[in-house]
C-alpha cells in the first residue's frame, strides 16, 4: 500500500488488489474528500486516462464512483 498526500485536505491512498476470479492484479485509488466541490480531481485524473487508453504505457481505467 503507498500513501500520497495531495493538496492542504485531500489525501489519497492506492491499494494493490487481486481479482481472485481472473488473477489480476488492479490498483485502487480512494480520496477522502471533505466537501462537495463538484469534478474532483480523481475524476479528471480518470476522463484523461480513459481519452489516452490504448496508449504504450498508459495504465487501464476501469471504473471510477
Amino acid at each position: 500500500m503507498a500513501v500520497d498526500s495531495h493538496g492542504l485536505k485531500a489525501q489519497t491512498t492506492v491499494y494493490k488488489a487481486l481479482n481472485i476470479i481472473n488473477n489480476k492484479v488492479y490498483a485502487i485509488k480512494l480520496k477522502l474528500c471533505l466537501r462537495d466541490t463538484g469534478e474532483s480531481s480523481v475524476e479528471r485524473e480518470y476522463c484523461v486516462l480513459k481519452q489516452l487508453e490504448g496508449g504504450a504505457g498508459i495504465p487501464c481505467a476501469h471504473w471510477f464512483g
